[in-house]
């Protein structure tokens, strides 16, 4: 896969999204990236960011989160029009390690891939380059 330009963090634990944020910003320097604590929040910015000037995005999502889970944002995501789904390949980055949500991750059309926390640079070399 190509390096996206932006990546989206959604995960309520901000540490988290401060290592994801620290990993990718040392592997791709040049890349966009955009946390947030709040799936409302990211899912609102997401609904006005690429109507107005989608890019190629990875989106790195938690599962549990107290709003929304994973899955509702997913379920989210899947309503959003066609040419703006083209733009976003999610990745699941989560602490679960319950075999049912990797099946379901492999198993839901948006999902790229399935991540156990913490993020990691090799696990971005192996995703973004190959």
């Amino acid at each position: 896969m190509q390096i996206p330009p932006r990546f989206i963090l959604i995960d309520d634990e901000m540490y988290s999204n401060k290592i994801s944020k620290t990993f990718i910003k040392k592997m791709f320097p040049d890349a966009e990236i955009v946390d947030f604590t709040s799936p409302l929040e990211a899912l609102q910015y997401i609904n006005t960011a690429y109507t107005t000037r989608p890019v190629s995005t990875a989106i790195l999502l938690d599962i549990n989160m107290p709003e929304l889970n994973g899955w509702q944002v997913l379920e989210k995501l899947q309503a959003l029009p066609l040419p703006v789904k083209d733009y976003i390949s999610v990745y699941m980055l989560s602490s679960s390690i319950d075999p049912k949500d990797k099946q379901r991750a492999e198993d839901h059309p948006l999902i790229k891939g399935y991540i156990e926390k913490p993020l990691s640079r090799e696990i971005l070399q192996e995703i973004f380059v190959g």
